[in-house]
């Protein structure tokens, strides 16, 4: 610590020192015909002040403390001095150091490394699940779309069914027309058959008699078959009555 402390003073004087050897230097340099006219400087002392000095030189050290730095000097047995201790120490210092920073390094890395498979495994879950419900939208678009059709297909089918049902009592009630129409046609036909045969008859009793009494009888059973006609079919469309309406006019 001492020759620390005197560094600065000595340094100064070999400043001065230097100065004085480039001075020499350079007036050797010079050729013979300059140093004959030219007189050699001398230097001039410059002066220092006692504060100036009095920082440079500082106070010598109590005994205790140098006793004390010498112990620190020579307290290990390889006689180290104090910058090798202090190298040392910087160099335990600073490989504790990088571990301690190689240790964060790694748990930040593994960190990291963590928090990126979170999200990869949070993001594959969420895809999922966006996966999911967009087929469950798929599906269930797909179920109304087929119930819609199922539905208008059923109406379709009850509209078929009861046109079906309409169109099958239409024919059934023209089927019972026809039989009715068949029924009347087969009662007007026997109707005609049988006042053609008492014509017939009443004809062939007019031809067996004679005179104008067989010809008046044959007139009066014409009369007769062509009134029991009247009453018993239609004299237009020729069917048979079921019943007669008798209208006074006064």
């Amino acid at each position: 610590m001492a020759v620390q402390a005197q560094y600065p003073s000595n340094l100064l004087l070999l400043n001065t020192n230097n100065s004085n050897n480039n001075d020499d230097y350079s007036s050797a340099l010079q050729p013979p015909h300059q140093l004959s006219r030219k007189r050699p400087r001398q230097p001039t002392p410059i002066p220092i002040p006692n504060n100036l000095m009095n920082q440079f030189n500082p106070p010598p050290p109590p005994p205790q403390q140098q006793q004390h730095q010498n112990q620190n000097v020579v307290s290990t047995g390889l006689r180290l001095s104090f910058s090798s201790q202090q190298r040392l120490q910087w160099q335990q210092t600073s490989s504790l150091l990088s571990q301690q920073l190689a240790d964060q390094i790694k748990q930040q890395r593994h960190e990291i490394d963590q928090f990126l498979q979170a999200q990869g495994e949070q993001l594959r879950r969420s895809l999922a699940d966006k996966r999911h419900n967009h087929f469950r939208a798929l599906i269930t678009a797909a179920e109304d779309t087929l119930a819609r059709r199922l539905r208008d297909k059923e109406t379709e089918v009850q509209k078929a069914t009861r046109r079906n049902a309409e169109l099958e009592a239409r024919a059934a009630h023209l089927t019972a027309e026809a039989q009715l129409w068949q029924a009347k046609a087969k009662a007007q036909e026997a109707t005609a058959a049988s006042l053609q045969a008492q014509l017939h008859h009443a004809i062939m009793n007019a031809a067996c008699g004679g005179g104008a009494g067989a010809a008046g009888t044959a007139d009066d059973a014409a009369a007769g078959v062509m009134s029991e006609m009247h009453f018993r079919a239609c004299p237009v469309c020729l069917t048979v009555k079921n019943s007669t309406v008798e209208v006074y006019l006064s």
